[in-house]
């Protein structure tokens, strides 16, 4: 069976954040922070999906 994944701490989906907004692409990101690129890809994806959604509950509650 392939490797368990392990989920980004807070401190490291911070800096993911930096990096990506700095436009380090993902493989590079994976090597700086000595992740998967799949990993990064994941957290980001999986945090885009819980940011969108918490923006169109906001936009609902207003």
């Amino acid at each position: 069976m392939g490797k368990r994944y392990s989920q980004l701490d807070l401190d490291e989906r911070i800096e993911l954040g930096c990096l990506r907004d700095a436009g380090y692409s993902l493989r590079k990101i994976g090597k700086f922070m000595n992740r998967s690129h799949a990993t990064v890809s994941r957290e980001l994806r999986l945090y885009s999906e819980y940011a969108n959604t918490r923006t169109s509950n906001h936009a609902i509650l207003i």
